[in-house]
């Protein structure tokens, strides 16, 4: 059995340089220094003493994940890409709870209410976190009140995508022909949807005018193909079958930077010389509001040990989409920048849904 290490005391008058002497506590002084020592240390004995056992073996039992959009949907697919390693990690059960409707407003108000006890989580994207808020004049929910954050979970580029047999093959040559009076109608999936949004920031920014036609459901692809619309933002790896077919095709990104999956397609910003431009998708997960700070600690490293295994990369990567993760509080910080810049935009434009 190892021995514990001696420890060594010196004694005498050498036992201290005369620079150092000056520094050590005389002994009026060692009460003070001691009842700060015993200060820390019950600190320290608190805080373990206080520890969550629900955090320390988080989960026990199966967790539900809301996700406010219908089953086999892109965010669905992406959700469920990360509960299924969740319960190979864990050895727990993650269901997928698919409550779509009303612009996540179903899905949201349900995890709103759930308990906070760690087993129900909520799948939320930039509509439900961001833009909901000044769409709408009253939500069942506040994104900030109602959740606590977890994680960042996955951001996209959104593309301006023209049909396979559009006369246009340039962003740059859409806007001419706008310039010079030619109707042009764009597609998106409802108003104030992300799709929606980056089309009309990109006619403001443009000063051009174009004529927004709102889709529900997929009819947008075959309006698109047909030429029934002109142009559209869409996540491009929801229509990459149909861009290596030629049935569509993509201008431009709305990333900052091009795409390393697509590194021929150029930017907004740099195509079009619309500096600053921006367009994309992002989601987070979260935890209804006033769960344990230590077990929200805990989900997040489980959830953030996911979003960094390389396969996942690898799988999200052939769809144009990046796994983030990270502290909650880059979900506050990415939740407040965009809700405030959508704000202004809505009000540009006069979008409101009541």
């Amino acid at each position: 059995m190892p021995q514990p290490l001696p420890i060594l005391v010196r004694t005498g008058p050498d036992c201290l340089s005369s620079d150092r002497a000056a520094s050590v506590p005389q002994p009026r002084q060692w009460h003070h220094v001691l009842q700060r020592l015993l200060t820390a240390v019950c600190a320290f004995g608190l805080a373990i003493a206080t520890a969550s056992p629900q955090a320390q073996t988080w989960p026990e039992r199966p967790v539900r994940v809301i996700v406010p959009y219908g089953s086999g949907t892109p965010p669905d697919y992406l959700v469920r890409l990360v509960t299924t390693r969740l319960s190979q990690s864990t050895g727990q059960p993650f269901t997928v709870d698919n409550r779509p409707g009303a612009n996540s407003i179903i899905g949201m108000q349900t995890a709103a209410h759930a308990s906070a006890d760690g087993y129900t989580l909520v799948y939320a994207g930039l509509g439900a976190l961001s833009i909901n808020p000044g769409l709408f004049s009253a939500l069942p929910y506040d994104p900030e009140r109602d959740f606590d954050p977890v994680t960042m979970a996955f951001s996209t580029a959104l593309y301006v995508i023209v049909g396979g047999q559009s006369p246009y093959r340039s962003l740059p040559e859409i806007l001419a022909a706008a310039r010079t009076g030619r109707t042009l109608n764009y597609g998106s999936l409802g108003l104030g949807s992300e799709a929606h949004l980056a089309m009309e920031d990109l006619r403001q920014r443009a000063n051009i005018a174009m004529t927004h036609v709102p889709f529900k459901g997929g009819d947008f692809i075959p309006a698109l193909i047909r030429g029934d619309i002109d142009l559209m933002f869409l996540g491009i790896g929801s229509i990459s079958g149909q861009v290596s077919q030629g049935q569509l095709r993509a201008l431009a990104t709305g990333s900052p930077r091009r795409s390393q999956a697509f590194p021929d397609i150029p930017t907004v910003a740099e195509t079009a010389g619309l500096e600053g431009y921006s367009a994309g998708a992002w989601a987070a997960f979260l935890v209804p509001a006033h769960t344990p700070a230590q077990l929200t600690a805990r989900i997040n490293a489980q959830f953030n040990a996911v979003l960094a295994l390389p396969d996942l990369k690898a799988d999200l990567a052939r769809i144009d989409f990046v796994s983030i993760g990270g502290a909650p509080e880059l979900v506050t910080r990415t939740l407040r920048e965009d809700r405030a810049r959508y704000a202004k935009l809505l009000q540009l434009t006069g979008t409101k849904l009541d």
